[in-house]
């Protein structure tokens, strides 16, 4: 396998499961929250606001004055947030890593830091919100109305991220090179589609 693998994923849809079984198959490194630890760390931030600061939205002084690739161009900025000196820092170690050969990236606008990349293979997670609800419910043992108001909150956080830092709409088919629906064929069914795609 040649190729870096950047997923994009709804929230609840496997996506970030898909990815670790995904990276483990094809024997290569997986990145997810572990990179944005690694982010906080190389700039002084406390690992304990990475939830504050990972994935979501901040209202920056930098989005008014940049969009786009002219954000990461401006990153010396003394106008920077915490939040934006995080996607700036996240943003050079993805560069980093996907220059070192294969892996696997979670999330982190990988897809559009890594979108000029002719060895990128850009996949995109979804599932309906009922099988995500579900999901959710399991795995974090609340009930129906909670899973679906966390679900929708944490797919609107991501979505806004994204536009904040790349001036595009997350999730348009177009951006991706792959659209996975887990409802169909589940999380294994998904994993053995892109193992077979990928491995060599």
């Amino acid at each position: 396998m040649n190729k870096i693998i950047s997923i994009s994923r709804e929230f609840g849809s496997g996506g970030h499961e898909i990815g670790e079984k995904l990276a483990k198959k094809l024997y290569v490194p997986f990145y997810d929250r572990s990179l944005s630890e690694v982010a906080a760390s190389n700039i002084g931030i406390d690992i304990s606001k990475i939830e504050e600061l990972d994935e979501k939205a901040a209202n920056s002084l930098m989005y008014s004055l940049v969009m786009g690739n002219s954000f990461l161009s401006s990153m010396n900025s003394t106008n920077m947030t915490a939040q934006d000196r995080m996607f700036a820092e996240q943003s050079r170690l993805i560069e980093e890593y996907a220059q070192k050969g294969p892996c696997v990236i979670v999330g982190r606008c990988s897809d559009y830091v890594l979108r000029d990349n002719p060895n990128c293979v850009h996949i995109f997670i979804c599932a309906s919100i009922k099988k995500r609800t579900q999901r959710i419910m399991q795995k974090m043992s609340i009930n129906e109305t909670n899973a679906t108001a966390l679900v929708k909150k944490t797919d609107k956080a991501r979505a806004a991220y994204y536009q904040h830092y790349t001036s595009k709409k997350w999730g348009l088919p177009t951006s991706y090179d792959i659209c996975i629906n887990t409802d169909s064929i589940g999380f294994n069914g998904a994993i053995d589609l892109l193992v077979k795609t990928f491995a060599e």
